[in-house]
């Protein structure tokens, strides 16, 4: 796959923002999601190349600005947003079952934390329910939906719509 062919897959002008293209990935998997199409195959071979596109265009983005750094006026809402690694709190202290994921904490009302093994596709998110934590193991989840993730201005409903259902998933 090449950048022309990726960009046509997924209707954008290459190269182009982060955001950009993000938004187009939204859309065309709004629109050819197997989830929306009951079983369509053409669908699910679509949503496939979609995700296949995105992934290869996020992996090899030109720059299309000038770093953030060296950006004359930058406002704090164009930063990447960084995620720090919080004190655990006594009730939250159980980790992952995978010992070399890296625990990210969220602000979210319902998920405490998220956890990726790149190698695996394994995502973990630790929920909490009253005083109680839930983690949950979701597989074959791409990089690109976990980086979504992580954007997402609302973790739970991020979860809930392309997540919870759309992944096989147990309880640890």
């Amino acid at each position: 796959m090449d950048h022309e062919q990726a960009a046509r897959i997924l209707s954008v002008h290459f190269p182009c923002s982060a955001s950009a293209l993000k938004s187009a990935y939204y859309q065309a998997m709004l629109r050819h999601h197997p989830d929306r199409s009951e079983g369509d195959r053409d669908n699910h071979e679509i949503a496939v190349s979609i995700n296949l596109a995105y992934d290869f265009l996020t992996k090899t983005r030109l720059p299309v600005s000038p770093p953030i750094s060296s950006r004359k006026h930058s406002s704090p809402s164009s930063e990447r947003k960084s995620y720090k690694p919080h004190p655990p709190r006594p009730e939250y202290d159980r980790g992952f079952p995978d010992p070399k994921v890296v625990e990210i904490y969220v602000e979210s009302s319902h998920i405490l934390s998220l956890g990726y093994n790149g190698k695996k596709h394994i995502l973990y998110i630790k929920f909490r329910r009253d005083r109680k934590v839930e983690i949950y193991r979701y597989f074959s989840v791409p990089d690109s939906v976990f980086r979504a993730m992580l954007d997402a201005p609302s973790k739970g409903k991020f979860a809930n719509r392309y997540i919870h259902k759309v992944y096989k998933y147990e309880r640890c």
